[in-house]
Order: C-alpha cells, then structure tokens, then sequence
C-alpha cells in the first residue's frame, strides 16, 4: 500500500504549531478561510506520522498514520468529531492486519499486533469510552490491564496486572461516576446501579476470552500465536 497523497486543499494556509529541538516540524495546522481544516504530525527524523481532516473544530474526514517509509500503517474516517465506518491497519510490508467498524462513534476499537494477535479493545458509545478497556499481553488469552467507563468516565473495577501475572500493589480499584471509592461504597452503590460490573474474584486472575462480534471470534485464531 502506497502513501495515499495528501488531504490538504491546496489553498490553505500552513500554521506551524510546533517544532523538534532541532527546528525541524514536529506539528502544523492549515487554515483555509479562517478555519484549521485538516493537522499533520511528523517524526523527529522528518517522516510524516500522522494527518487528519477537520471540520468545526473537530476530526472531520480520512484519518492516517504512517510507518516510517510513508506506508500508511492506519486509516480510519471521521465524521463530526466521531469515527465512523470501516477502520484498517497495516503492518509496514502493506498487508492488512485487523479491521473493526464504527457508527458515529459507538462500536469496539481494536487494535492488532501482528495478523490474529489482539493488542488492545475498547468500548466507545457516541464517541465517549463506555464500557470494557483491555491491553491484551500478545497471547490471545491474558491480559495485563482492564479498565471499564461509562460515559467517558471511570466506572467499575480496575485491574492492572505485572509481568507474572499478579495484580499490581493497590489493586483493584473501583469507581463510580469517574470518583474512586472503596470496596465497600462500590458494592453498597452497586445495589442502585446495575451499570457497576459485578465484583468477582475469579476476575483477578488475567485470563480472559477473546471478544466475539457478529457469531465471530476477534481476532480469529491463527495457528503459531
């Protein structure tokens, strides 16, 4: 997969909004009337990283990052601030590794490692995280970090992990409304609020089932991971 040529109306107007220690871009926005309607971000050796339409003062358009060489490593489409649509990345040879789609914001944002290895998935509705936030650990059957939102704020039961698989010192944490509170006022407010999962103890340990969309495991199993 080839660079995809830039988004930029040839008539806006280049605004450099941030530099490297060197001088060279590190950020700029274009302006065309008056108005930022698309950003570009660069490496500190000068290749473009990532570049983004924008409409209103939001994502607006054919978002892209970028591997070093100018292949395009992520494409993904917004709409008023919202990602919508089919959403693809690609490791730095150009071939296809993960997809997931979007309607105006709500859907499960994945991300891939390599081709059938899960990296990350979280859970957006209408733009805001709400929902499971997992980083998987590369082995389609742990993970090493859990969080779950609602409405864009912490709301449930943290569980961060370490290498070998224990929780980490002060963990789990739990939260209503984006407000950490203690074990006791989660489970005493867990009984007017069915939105709070559950706490389970079996849930400490890392292991979890990989998610499934559509009757279809994501990502589908691929033999040597």
């Amino acid at each position: 997969m080839t660079h995809p040529g830039t988004l930029i109306p040839d008539a806006a107007r280049e605004v450099v909004e941030e530099t490297f220690e060197n001088g060279s871009k590190r950020a700029m926005f274009y302006e065309l009337a008056d108005e930022c309607v698309a950003r570009r971000y660069w490496d500190e050796d000068g290749s473009l990283a990532m570049q983004y339409g924008m409409l209103g003062g939001v994502m607006h358009g054919p978002f892209r990052t970028f591997w070093e060489d100018g292949q395009v490593s992520e494409e993904a489409t917004y709409v008023a601030g919202k990602e919508h649509g089919v959403s693809t990345q690609y490791d730095p040879t150009g071939a296809l590794i993960g997809s997931y789609r979007m309607e105006h914001g709500t859907g499960v944002d994945l991300w891939f490692k390599r081709t059938g290895v899960l990296a990350e998935e979280r859970y957006f509705l209408d733009g805001q995280r709400h929902g499971y936030e997992r980083w998987w650990s590369g082995d389609n059957a742990t993970v090493w970090q859990e969080e779950h939102y609602q409405h864009g704020k912490p709301h449930g039961v943290f569980r961060h992990w370490n290498d070998k698989g224990n929780l980490r010192r002060g963990f789990p944490r739990y939260f209503t409304n984006g407000e950490q509170v203690t074990k006791r006022q989660y489970e005493r407010a867990r009984r007017t609020d069915p939105t709070l999962p559950p706490f389970l103890p079996e849930h400490n340990t890392p292991t979890r089932p990989l998610p499934v969309m559509d009757g279809e495991t994501i990502p589908p199993q691929a033999s040597g991971t």
